[in-house]
């Protein structure tokens, strides 16, 4: 479940969304392929289509450890530079 730490309002373009992963978020959420489909999907957070997509294939229960392992990897980087 997404926390706070990672939830945001920016909305996704499913236009930008690889083929794959989106077809997989649509079946996820029992979407149908089209506009109305595409627009539930565009009011995903990135957290939460990333969770949907994970848990979608099997990734259960990790989503916050990878956030959090991707975020401590980008701190790393920004103070590397």
């Amino acid at each position: 479940m997404p926390d706070s730490n990672h939830n945001t309002s920016t909305m996704l373009n499913p236009d930008y969304i690889p083929d794959e992963v989106l077809t997989e978020l649509l079946e996820a959420k029992e979407l149908p392929d089209n506009d109305k489909g595409y627009s539930a999907i565009a009011k995903l957070t990135v957290y939460e289509a990333f969770d949907t997509w994970l848990k979608y294939n099997g990734f259960l229960g990790y989503t916050t450890l990878i956030i959090d392992t991707l975020d401590g990897l980008r701190d790393a980087e920004a103070k590397a530079s």
